[in-house]
């Protein structure tokens, strides 16, 4: 009788700890665990200990944390379409390297000028055709500042003329050509640089 008294006496402290561990688990679980790693309250307690808002300040930690990579990769994509639009030589711009193709007529006996913008130190390839008619031409200069005179670089009398010039100063740059001849003349102009096109300047009689 006595072994079946401790057996059934051991068996019921048995069931009786499992209980309790069983129910302090349950407590952690639904007091601490869940509100912690979960966001989940079911009770209450987590928000009145000050625990339930730990894994939320985590989750939303996280979410900054996978946004921010679109954020910068936005911005480098926004910052790479600027550069590349600031490569690309805008129509107005004063330091963008051009090529140009023109057809001028000079009527008999009258002389035409056409003028480039450019600045000091910048350099210009050109070449001209008069359609096989010789023509004067003058390659000239006017300061921009209108302090100092125009100059006159080169001249001669050809039906064609072409040259490498380095800007001395900043102003307008260009050619005088002179039709002394009772026929039009078209003059077919190609240049290559860093200028602005101002265009041609009038068509007058030869001084």
């Amino acid at each position: 009788m006595k072994l079946a008294d401790q057996s059934r006496q051991s068996a019921i402290t048995l069931a009786i700890v499992s209980a309790v561990t069983s129910i302090v688990t349950a407590m952690f679980i639904f007091a601490y665990v869940l509100p912690v790693y979960y966001g989940v309250d079911p009770i209450g307690w987590g928000g009145k200990f000050g625990i339930a808002s730990t894994r939320t300040q985590g989750t939303v930690a996280e979410t900054h944390k996978s946004q921010q990579p679109s954020q910068t990769a936005a911005q480098t994509i926004n910052e790479s379409n600027a550069s590349a639009l600031a490569a690309v030589p805008q129509p107005d711009d004063p330091l963008a390297v051009r090529r140009d193709a023109v057809e001028l007529v000079i009527p008999p006996k009258q002389s035409l000028d056409y003028r480039l913008a450019m600045e000091r130190d910048y350099d210009l390839d050109y070449t001209w055709t008069a359609n096989g008619k010789s023509v004067y031409a003058e390659l000239r200069g006017e300061p921009g500042d209108g302090k100092a005179p125009s100059k006159t670089f080169a001249k001669l009398t050809s039906a064609t003329g072409k040259g490498f010039f380095i800007i001395p100063f900043n102003g307008q740059f260009g050619w005088h050509w002179q039709n002394k001849s009772d026929q039009p003349v078209t003059i077919r102009l190609h240049t290559k640089g860093t200028y602005q096109v101002v265009g041609q300047i009038g068509v007058t009689a030869p001084g």
